[in-house]
């Protein structure tokens, strides 16, 4: 007996194979990309010496490599550059902005702070000039409505660590954006 298919189903076979092709090759593409991204990451020497942490640093944020003191801070920083944002994240496969701020004051001051950008404000001691900022200290924008949405780390001359979409990375607090919608620096004890 032989099966006679209607021209509909032809037709719905070859869009559900043409569909899958190009679901297929742009997931190809995508694993490759990131693949390629995973494997270009784990390839890069983290830097384990203190001088080369402190020239590295030092270099990124125009300072002198004698400043850069704290060492566990910045071999922290080293550790988590690059790594890529998830909402929600709190580990090294993603983090998003206050999973990093409360990694990061557990790992380097031993002080455990609470989860989000919002608690994290609420449970620091804040001031509004940029001139009081020092190494550790927070620092609070409203980069979405009128609360606290976003939260990074004060190095120094004006740079900040932070998870952005583009990953845990330094950025220039005086940088049109983040100048607009900076809101506080804090302090916790």
């Amino acid at each position: 007996m032989i099966y006679k298919m209607r021209p509909t189903s032809l037709l719905f076979i070859l869009a559900c194979i043409w569909m899958s092709v190009m679901f297929f090759s742009c997931g190809s593409s995508k694993e490759t990309t990131s693949r390629n991204a995973h494997s270009q990451k784990t390839v890069k020497p983290k830097l384990t010496s203190k001088k080369d942490i402190q020239r590295k640093y030092a270099a990124m944020m125009d300072v002198n490599p004698k400043s850069i003191k704290n060492i566990r801070l910045y071999a922290f920083v080293e550790n988590w550059y690059g790594v890529p944002y998830k909402y929600g994240g709190s580990g090294q496969s993603g983090v998003d902005c206050s999973g990093l701020v409360q990694q990061l004051y557990r790992n380097v001051y031993g002080k455990h702070i609470p989860r989000s950008s919002l608690e994290q404000y609420n449970e620091s001691k804040s001031f509004r000039r940029v001139k009081k900022l020092r190494e550790g200290d927070l620092v609070f924008f409203k980069t979405s409505g009128k609360k606290i949405s976003h939260v990074g780390v004060y190095l120094q001359n004006g740079y900040f660590v932070h998870a952005s979409d583009q990953g845990v990375r330094l950025n220039h607090i005086k940088e049109s954006y983040w100048k607009q919608c900076y809101k506080a620096g804090g302090r916790v004890y």
